[in-house]
């Protein structure tokens, strides 16, 4: 998170460039721990259930849940089985040189171009060329929310993931349940170097739903810390057990010496600890008394040097200070104070990282916000990266998470040092040199983990846009290189700050409005871009309202100048936002709104609040109907989605990871059903973001959820989970939203793994239609090859069941052949 910016979009290493001036919202300048902090409140707010509370293992259970289901359904043959509604053969759109957040990079040390990192909600991805291209084949991990990777140093092929980045991040400057990440699902194990991963049994439990930080001991196989929301763990055997050693609320670090095992270090949200008995014991060295740390300075980070028993502490106090020990922790002494590398107000709760070069113990490399060093042990500092003042930023991506050496270091032939931070893995070929102006180069290189809250596609196809967390407003034109994506401001730059809600007029592709978050505020920010997406000017005139942090902004199917946004009021646009009027006033009981939809048959307009309520207007406004029926939540309604061909039927979702997320109505609101399905073909317990209809055909239904994204052929009463977890695609990962383009492709926008996309078009044979027809199902073609011709790489394929006289057939084009209601022959 930062104020303003700056990358070169491109798959080659940073050089220094000039700094340019950005058009850009005033709201930009945001606050960075304000906005971390109304971030991670509101995703917690969309997530809770009636009681308040987020399921620690809520994704866990979910998972179970599916496995069951998938394990029944095979076992069955009498009950119906669903089908996916063409949700086959997902694209990837990248973007492949944007980034995302990155909290652990590990390196081969036999061979060191091949590199892991974990992305806290993109899974675990590799390299075999240090960096120019990466890799995942975490799809078989059913959690991407890795936060921490470790090595056996023993057998590189081995390695453990831990999963979940949660509230005590945050530590003490924050009581939220969760965060900007996401729950986790334990500890994983690959024993073929990342290619197939397994969750260790004994971590699938509420103890490990936050698993920081791992440390492989230096020289015995299998031997394995790893740091939780409720302590130290560790495990002898590779994972099959797991005992707890230290019992400490919030750990988010653990690390043993490099060449003395017995020595442990643990830092907290809140305090540090030393070991030197091996884990026996360990100390706290944040006392506040004489010769030790400050009490409960915050979260504190720390390094070993690999000389005179020194140790260094980052700590989170007084905007940054830096504490090191030279006798093994026996006494300390303060360093630096109130530089201000953590921001203006603080925030190494959330980014805090140290390094200490192993061949010059004077020699230190920290951050947060900035990434600063120090060639005196900490005393002078001298910033090299990150965040600069607000202004344009041509080095590293602020908000710096890992700082890694090169196995080879060695401080004279080699000095490269990698940096995983929000904006993805930077590097410098010599850390000694590099500096604001130069010396990094940029490795986001195929790396598909930008974390969208939101996407919007031009009707031709010509656009694609998104906003993201900490990445902006972001766009990509094909057909030109559609994984290579800009963002806003001057073109090959991006301003900073969060895009959020992002709609494309469809008449006019250059047209493009996109929110951006405002620290912990919530005020209202509506951009309205001219030129595709290069630049942004605000378009909020008329608006006096607080929203959440991803605002509801929708367009009318029926005007494109016509736009609605929704916060504690609900607004309106008739001329492409250059003006707003409230057409409601704030309800009863303060509730904002947190989705909204336009009818495209008629003017009906829906909208949800954050407290479960749904209301309808039909005249612009003016009048307003709540709806209640059925025991739908009152969690936070997390989408609603008219049905294109018929505005009766309403499909609405709610927050929380509960069971009877998902509510139909047919009859305009009268009369409400719970859609979640009928065991085995029902939804696991799982938070639901997003839903939509298919726009042909009235009784197909897509939800985005937070493991992907899960289809219905009969409106919910079934639901097809095989689809999601196995199949190619946003297999796993948080879907934010599913949109249209048309109703060719169905898009998937990704808090982790960037944007996808599919074609769930269905083409329709039927023998017994005289005519050729058109391939649809009210006209389906007469010959299977006719079918076979015009289907589309990737969508279903529906033959009746019939003997077909027409020879051989060769199928060319992928895509699922799906037997409709009986046995086929083709002579």
């Amino acid at each position: 998170m930062r104020a303003i910016y700056r990358h070169l979009w491109s798959r080659i290493s940073l050089g220094l460039f000039p700094i340019l001036a950005l058009v850009c919202f005033a709201e930009a300048q945001e606050a960075d721990d304000q906005s971390i902090d109304g971030l991670a409140r509101y995703r917690s707010m969309m997530r809770k259930n009636e009681k308040g509370k987020i399921p620690s293992d809520a994704v866990m259970n979910a998972i179970k849940g599916m496995a069951l289901k998938r394990s029944g359904r095979l076992q069955s043959t009498s009950q119906a089985q669903p089908n996916d509604a063409g949700i086959t053969g997902w694209q990837e759109l990248g973007p492949e040189n944007v980034g995302g957040r990155i909290r652990s990079i590990v390196f081969n040390p036999n061979s060191p171009n091949t590199m892991y990192l974990g992305s806290v909600s993109g899974g675990v991805w590799r390299t075999d060329n240090a960096g120019t291209s990466w890799y995942s084949y975490s799809g078989s991990m059913t959690n991407l929310s890795v936060t921490s990777i470790a090595m056996d140093p023993t057998n590189p092929l081995v390695l453990y993931a831990g999963t979940g980045e949660t509230g005590f991040v945050f530590g003490t400057r924050s009581a939220v349940p969760t965060s900007i990440g996401a729950l986790g699902a334990g500890i994983f194990k690959s024993l073929d170097g990342g290619f197939t991963w397994t969750q260790l049994s004994n971590t699938a439990n509420q103890n490990f739903t936050s698993v920081t930080r791992l440390s492989h001991h230096p020289t015995t196989s299998g031997t394995v810390l790893a740091a939780t929301a409720s302590g130290i763990y560790q495990t002898t055997n590779g994972g099959a057990n797991w005992i707890p050693i230290f019992s400490v609320a919030f750990a988010t670090q653990v690390k043993y010496h490099p060449t003395n095992p017995n020595i442990i270090l643990v830092g907290t949200s809140s305090d540090f600890y030393l070991s030197t008995d091996g884990g026996a014991s360990f100390p706290r060295k944040t006392t506040g008394t004489a010769n030790n740390m400050p009490l409960g300075p915050g979260r504190c980070e720390g390094d070993f040097a690999r000389t005179n028993n020194t140790i260094y502490v980052n700590v989170d106090r007084n905007l940054g200070e830096i504490w090191r020990t030279s006798d093994g922790g026996a006494t300390w002494q303060l360093r630096n104070t109130g530089n201000g590398y953590f921001g203006g107000q603080s925030q190494g709760f959330y980014d805090n990282a140290i390094w200490v070069d192993p061949t010059n113990s004077n020699f230190i490399v920290f951050g947060g916000r900035n990434i600063e060093k120090s060639t005196d042990g900490g005393t002078t500092l001298t910033k090299i990266g990150g965040d600069v003042s607000g202004s344009i930023e041509p080095n590293v991506h602020p908000d710096i998470h890992a700082i890694v050496a090169h196995p080879q270091y060695d401080g004279v032939n080699n000095k490269t040092v990698f940096i995983g931070c929000d904006g993805g893995i930077y590097a410098t070929t010599n850390i000694t040199t590099a500096s604001l102006t130069g010396g990094w180069q940029y490795l986001n290189n195929s790396l598909g983990i930008t974390q969208f809250f939101s996407g919007a596609v031009a009707a031709d196809g010509s656009v694609l846009a998104g906003g993201a967390q900490d990445n902006d407003r972001l766009h990509s034109t094909p057909p030109g290189p559609l994984k290579n994506w800009i963002g806003a401001g001057t073109a090959g730059t991006s301003a900073g700050g969060d895009g959020t809600t992002t709609v494309i007029d469809f008449t006019n592709s250059q047209r493009i409005y996109c929110g951006v978050a405002n620290g912990a505020a919530n005020q209202f920010f509506i951009g309205r871009s001219d030129d595709g997406g290069t630049s942004f000017n605000s378009k909020t005139n008329g608006i006096s309202d607080t929203g959440l942090w991803v605002a509801p902004l929708v367009m009318d199917p029926k005007n494109a100048g016509t736009l609605v946004a929704g916060g504690t009021k609900i607004w309106k646009t008739t001329d492409r936002a250059e003006n707003w009027t409230s057409i409601r006033a704030t309800v009863t009981g303060t509730p904002t709104c947190s989705a909204i939809d336009i009818a495209a048959s008629d003017t009906s307009i829906w909208v949800g609040y954050n407290n479960g309520q749904v209301s309808k207007t039909t005249d612009g406004g003016s009048n307003w109907t709540n709806y209640s029926g059925g025991t739908r939540p009152t969690t936070a309604v997390t989408s609603i989605t008219i049905n294109p061909l018929n505005s009766s039927v309403v499909l609405v979702t709610y927050g929380g990871y509960i069971s009877n997320n998902v509510w139909l109505t047919e009859d305009g609101g009268s009369t409400w059903i719970q859609r979640t399905g009928t065991s085995p073909n029902s939804l696991p317990a799982i938070q639901v973001n997003t839903d939509r209809f298919h726009p042909l055909y009235p009784n197909w239904v897509y939800i985005g959820t937070d493991l992907g994204v899960f289809a219905s052929e009969d409106r919910g009463l079934n639901w097809d989970t095989s689809s999601a977890g196995v199949n190619a695609g946003p297999a796993n990962v948080e879907v934010s939203q599913l949109f249209w383009q048309g109703s060719q492709y169905l898009y998937a926008a990704t808090f982790g793994r960037g944007m996808f996309r599919c074609a769930p078009v269905a083409t329709f044979v039927n023998i017994n239609n005289p005519s050729h027809g058109d391939g649809s199902l009210a006209n389906p073609f007469h010959l299977v090859s006719d079918g076979i011709n015009a289907q589309i790489s990737g969508t279903p394929l529906f033959i009746l069941t019939g003997t077909y006289q027409q020879g051989s057939v060769t199928f060319t084009k992928p895509g699922a052949i799906k037997l409709w209601n009986g046995p086929v022959t083709i002579k």
